[in-house]
């Protein structure tokens, strides 16, 4: 790779006489190179986009789209990347695999007395999460609002999808609930450490009618979703949520 002219095509050593060498990097994290110094070259990033935390000698400097830092010869220096993942323009979607972990607590209850037992403790009324963090003005007060109508297990309810209401239309004559559960403070928890652990908080419950009077209530493990590349303050925050929701689950259908 060589220096980028206005023309934008690729120059050599010739075209430098071997003093300048360009490079364009798409780093992922967890791809950092360890501490290190230079004894020949000295070394200056700017960042088409992402954000990056650099340390040169003693000091370090954040680093978002658009900015450049210095890097001396003979200073030892490092950096971690910051954002998640990078998104350079023509790119293909990055795929990232997972593997979710569906858990099912079969219930000698009723779908009734199971949802009631649910209904007890998230509320049986959908929680206007978006009005109050518009109404809030600080996040102590936001906070506040939440933690005055989480239920004992810590959960409020967001939303309900009645799918038993449509499916009999094509003759499935069961009860089916999709309930929509969560709680920002602990939401948080998780999306400090990736914004993208989003996609899976709140989380999802379906509460199924049985043939034989029972129920079943099943949902993925939270952690099984969020986690997909070695990070290891967000497996930890998960895993507490994942405890949190199994004993809800415990609690709603055990007889």
């Amino acid at each position: 790779m060589g220096e980028r002219k206005s023309d934008d095509k690729p120059r050599g050593k010739k075209d430098t006489n071997g003093a300048f060498f360009l490079v364009e990097a798409m780093l992922a994290p967890g791809s950092e190179p360890p501490p290190h110094l230079h004894t020949r070259e000295d070394e200056l990033f700017y960042v088409l986009e992402g954000e990056f935390d650099v340390y040169v000698g003693k000091e370090a400097f954040k680093v978002e789209t658009g900015e450049c830092v210095f890097l001396p010869r003979f200073k030892p220096h490092a950096f971690v990347i910051r954002s998640r993942r990078p998104n350079m323009k023509g790119s293909h979607p990055h795929e990232i695999p997972f593997t979710g972990v569906r858990l099912r607590f079969d219930s000698e209850k009723s779908f009734d007395e199971v949802l009631s037992s649910l209904f007890a403790d998230v509320g049986d009324k959908p929680f206007p999460i978006s009005e109050v963090a518009t109404n809030s003005e600080s996040w102590d007060e936001y906070k506040k609002e939440i933690e005055s109508h989480v239920g004992p297990s810590g959960f409020s309810l967001f939303a309900i999808i009645d799918h038993g209401a449509w499916i009999k239309k094509v003759g499935i004559q069961r009860k089916v609930l999709r309930l929509i559960i969560g709680n920002p403070t602990i939401a948080i928890t998780m999306l400090r450490h990736d914004l993208t652990a989003g996609l899976f908080a709140p989380v999802e419950l379906i509460l199924v009618e049985e043939g034989d009077g029972h129920c079943s209530l099943t949902y993925v493990r939270p952690s099984s979703l969020m986690v997909v590349e070695k990070n290891d303050a967000l497996l930890s925050a998960a895993k507490q949520l994942d405890s949190k929701l199994q004993a809800l689950a415990e609690k709603v259908t055990n007889a």
